[in-house]
C-alpha cells in the first residue's frame, strides 16, 4: 500500500525523524481501521517519489479578507444543556475593531466570567471553559475595549481595539465582568 501525505508534512518528516515514524504509524493506524485489519509494522521508503510525468498544474490561491478569515474562525458550536455556545465576529468599518457578540444561557452574570487574552476570548459559564481563538491580535489594555450585557435579549457583545503584535504576554490577560 501507499501513502501520501502533505507537502508540509513531508518536508517536516525529512529533517525529523520521529516525526516521520510518527506518520507511517498514522498511516498504519488508518489502514487497520478502515479494512479491519492487523499490520506488521516492517515497511520500507521508496527512494522514487513518483512513477511516470506529473503533468502541470496550476493553483490559484486568493488572499483572504478579513471577512472570510472571521468566518473560518466561529465555532461549530458548543451546546450546554439546551444552550448553544456560538459566537458571533464583525469588524467595524474602520477595522479598528472586533466585535464578539454571543448569546448567553441565562440573565444571571454571576453565572459566567469573561476573561481576554491577546488572541483568545475564554467563557467560563458554570466551571466550563469556553475558549474562543481570535483571528487577529488585541490590546488587552486599551481604553475602549469593553463588554456590554443586555438582559432583555440575553446577548453579551464585547469590543476589541485590534492590536499590535509586539505586545508584553506578562500583561496579556484582563478579565471583564
Amino acid at each position: 500500500m501507499d501513502a501520501c501525505f502533505h507537502t508540509r508534512a513531508f518536508i517536516r518528516s525529512e529533517t525529523d525523524l520521529d516525526y516521520r515514524l510518527y506518520l507511517i504509524e498514522l498511516a498504519f493506524e488508518y489502514i487497520e481501521e478502515s479494512e479491519n485489519v492487523v499490520l506488521s509494522r516492517q515497511f520500507n521508503e521508496s527512494e522514487v517519489n513518483c512513477i511516470g510525468t506529473i503533468p502541470p498544474r496550476y493553483l490559484k490561491i486568493p488572499k483572504p479578507k478579513m471577512l472570510s478569515i472571521l468566518k473560518h474562525v466561529q465555532e461549530q458550536g458548543i451546546f450546554l444543556g439546551k444552550w448553544r455556545y456560538q459566537p458571533e465576529f464583525r469588524l467595524t468599518k474602520n477595522n479598528i475593531f472586533i466585535i464578539v457578540e454571543i448569546v448567553m444561557p441565562s440573565t444571571d452574570v454571576n453565572d459566567w466570567k469573561l476573561e481576554i487574552q491577546t488572541d483568545l476570548l475564554m467563557l467560563n459559564i458554570k466551571d466550563k471553559l469556553l475558549p474562543t481563538s481570535l483571528f487577529s491580535r488585541i490590546n488587552v489594555h486599551h481604553k475602549d475595549n469593553k463588554a456590554l450585557f443586555y438582559k432583555k435579549s440575553k446577548h453579551l457583545v464585547v469590543w476589541l481595539v485590534l492590536g499590535e503584535n509586539r505586545i508584553n504576554p506578562e500583561f496579556a490577560r484582563t478579565q471583564y465582568i
